[in-house]
């Protein structure tokens, strides 16, 4: 069940991205994202910085 959490977080994170590239929305994907980190007892983190990309990490 985790690595399907993370395979699901991880589709999350490249949609986000691809939907999003162009605005600074990003709509309900990250609490989509937050939620399953926590289900499988680990914390998401997101840096995001205007023309810098983003990185995402979970731990």
């Amino acid at each position: 069940m985790e690595g399907l959490n993370y395979c699901r977080m991880t589709q999350e994170a490249l949609n986000i991205s691809i939907k999003h590239s162009e605005t600074e929305q990003m709509g309900n994907g990250l609490g989509n994202m937050r939620n399953r980190a926590e289900r499988i007892g680990r914390e998401l983190k997101i840096d995001s910085a205007l023309g810098q990309g983003t990185q995402v990490c979970i731990f």
